[in-house]
Protein backbone atom coordinates (compact mmCIF):
# COMPACT_ATOMS: atom_id res chain seq x y z
CA UNK A 1 0.00 0.00 0.00
CA UNK A 2 1.37 3.30 -0.76
CA UNK A 3 0.70 6.58 0.90
CA UNK A 4 0.60 9.84 0.00
CA UNK A 5 0.29 13.23 2.02
CA UNK A 6 -0.15 17.21 1.91
CA UNK A 7 2.36 19.35 3.68
CA UNK A 8 1.27 20.15 7.27
CA UNK A 9 2.30 22.37 9.95
CA UNK A 10 6.28 21.44 11.23
CA UNK A 11 4.68 19.82 14.73
CA UNK A 12 2.31 17.67 12.57
CA UNK A 13 5.07 16.74 10.41
CA UNK A 14 7.17 15.04 13.33
CA UNK A 15 4.72 12.03 12.81
CA UNK A 16 6.50 11.66 9.03
CA UNK A 17 9.91 11.01 10.39
CA UNK A 18 8.38 7.37 10.55
CA UNK A 19 7.51 7.52 7.21
CA UNK A 20 10.79 8.24 4.78
CA UNK A 21 10.10 7.80 1.19
CA UNK A 22 6.52 9.14 1.86
CA UNK A 23 5.64 10.75 -1.07
CA UNK A 24 3.38 13.73 -1.10
CA UNK A 25 2.84 18.17 -2.12
CA UNK A 26 2.66 20.81 -0.46
CA UNK A 27 2.62 24.73 -1.37
CA UNK A 28 5.15 25.25 0.77
CA UNK A 29 7.72 24.14 3.37
CA UNK A 30 10.61 26.62 4.04
CA UNK A 31 13.08 24.50 2.88
CA UNK A 32 12.09 24.19 -0.88
CA UNK A 33 11.67 27.51 -2.70
CA UNK A 34 15.17 28.80 -3.58
CA UNK A 35 15.17 32.65 -4.45
CA UNK A 36 16.03 35.37 -2.42
CA UNK A 37 12.01 36.41 -1.07
CA UNK A 38 12.25 33.44 0.57
CA UNK A 39 15.65 33.23 1.98
CA UNK A 40 14.56 36.48 3.41
CA UNK A 41 11.32 35.74 5.17
CA UNK A 42 12.58 32.47 6.73
CA UNK A 43 16.34 34.37 8.12
CA UNK A 44 14.36 36.84 9.73
CA UNK A 45 11.74 34.19 11.10
CA UNK A 46 14.49 32.21 12.85
CA UNK A 47 16.06 35.53 14.04
CA UNK A 48 12.84 36.29 16.02
CA UNK A 49 11.04 32.84 16.42
CA UNK A 50 14.15 30.32 16.78
CA UNK A 51 12.24 28.40 14.49
CA UNK A 52 11.27 28.09 10.31
CA UNK A 53 8.27 29.62 9.09
CA UNK A 54 5.49 27.33 8.36
CA UNK A 55 2.82 27.93 5.51
CA UNK A 56 0.82 29.96 7.15
CA UNK A 57 3.75 32.24 7.42
CA UNK A 58 4.42 32.13 3.89
CA UNK A 59 0.91 32.69 3.19
CA UNK A 60 0.65 35.82 5.02
CA UNK A 61 3.76 37.25 3.46
CA UNK A 62 2.28 36.58 -0.28
CA UNK A 63 -1.14 38.33 0.90
CA UNK A 64 1.28 41.40 2.13
CA UNK A 65 3.44 41.21 -0.79
CA UNK A 66 0.14 41.36 -3.26
CA UNK A 67 -0.88 44.81 -1.25
CA UNK A 68 2.30 46.21 -1.51
CA UNK A 69 2.51 45.53 -5.33
CA UNK A 70 -0.94 46.16 -5.48
CA UNK A 71 -0.54 49.74 -3.69
CA UNK A 72 3.07 50.70 -5.65
CA UNK A 73 1.44 50.35 -9.09
CA UNK A 74 -2.02 52.41 -7.82
CA UNK A 75 0.67 55.22 -6.27
CA UNK A 76 -0.98 54.22 -2.63
CA UNK A 77 -4.82 54.29 -4.01
CA UNK A 78 -6.80 52.35 -1.72
CA UNK A 79 -10.48 52.47 -3.87
CA UNK A 80 -11.72 49.30 -3.79
CA UNK A 81 -12.08 49.30 -7.44
CA UNK A 82 -9.19 50.52 -8.39
CA UNK A 83 -7.39 47.81 -6.68
CA UNK A 84 -9.58 45.08 -7.66
CA UNK A 85 -8.40 46.13 -11.27
CA UNK A 86 -5.26 46.26 -10.30
CA UNK A 87 -4.63 42.66 -8.80
CA UNK A 88 -6.07 41.24 -11.69
CA UNK A 89 -3.84 39.15 -14.19
CA UNK A 90 -1.01 40.79 -11.36
CA UNK A 91 1.92 39.06 -10.63
CA UNK A 92 4.65 39.69 -7.80
CA UNK A 93 7.21 38.25 -5.65
CA UNK A 94 6.46 35.76 -3.18
CA UNK A 95 8.49 33.04 -0.67
CA UNK A 96 6.94 30.67 -3.03
CA UNK A 97 8.50 32.50 -6.23
CA UNK A 98 6.05 34.16 -8.56
CA UNK A 99 2.57 34.44 -8.10
CA UNK A 100 -0.07 35.83 -10.16
CA UNK A 101 -3.86 36.15 -9.66
CA UNK A 102 -5.72 35.02 -12.43
CA UNK A 103 -7.79 37.78 -14.00
CA UNK A 104 -10.78 35.78 -14.52
CA UNK A 105 -11.61 34.29 -11.11
CA UNK A 106 -8.80 36.04 -8.93
CA UNK A 107 -7.29 32.18 -8.43
CA UNK A 108 -3.69 32.45 -6.74
CA UNK A 109 -1.83 30.77 -9.52
CA UNK A 110 1.63 29.40 -8.21
CA UNK A 111 3.70 26.29 -7.62
CA UNK A 112 3.12 23.48 -6.06
CA UNK A 113 5.90 20.88 -4.46
CA UNK A 114 5.98 17.37 -5.45
CA UNK A 115 8.40 16.01 -2.62
CA UNK A 116 9.30 13.27 -0.65
CA UNK A 117 9.55 12.52 3.00
CA UNK A 118 13.61 12.13 4.26
CA UNK A 119 14.74 11.81 8.18
CA UNK A 120 17.51 13.96 9.01
CA UNK A 121 18.25 14.18 13.14
CA UNK A 122 18.70 17.82 12.74
CA UNK A 123 14.82 17.91 12.39
CA UNK A 124 11.96 16.89 14.63
CA UNK A 125 10.16 16.39 11.87
CA UNK A 126 10.15 14.40 8.47
CA UNK A 127 11.89 16.62 5.73
CA UNK A 128 10.33 16.76 2.92
CA UNK A 129 12.73 16.95 -0.33
CA UNK A 130 11.80 18.41 -3.24
CA UNK A 131 10.96 15.55 -6.06
CA UNK A 132 9.76 18.13 -9.05
CA UNK A 133 8.21 21.88 -8.67
CA UNK A 134 4.78 21.68 -10.13
CA UNK A 135 4.36 25.15 -11.79
CA UNK A 136 0.97 27.13 -12.16
CA UNK A 137 1.23 26.43 -16.20
CA UNK A 138 1.98 22.53 -15.80
CA UNK A 139 -1.63 23.10 -13.92
CA UNK A 140 -5.24 22.97 -15.77
CA UNK A 141 -7.11 24.78 -13.03
CA UNK A 142 -10.62 25.31 -13.82
CA UNK A 143 -12.51 28.51 -14.39
CA UNK A 144 -15.64 27.82 -12.83
CA UNK A 145 -17.20 30.97 -12.27
CA UNK A 146 -19.73 32.95 -14.97
CA UNK A 147 -17.55 35.93 -15.22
Amino acid sequence: IEIATGGNILPAMAAYKALPGMEGAAYYYFGIPKNPVNEAMVAAHYKEFKTPPDFFTAGGFSAAMAVVTALKKTNGDTNTNKLISTMEGMSFDTPKGKMTFRKEDHQAMQSMYHFKIKVDPAFAWGVPELVHEIKPEEMDIPIKNKR
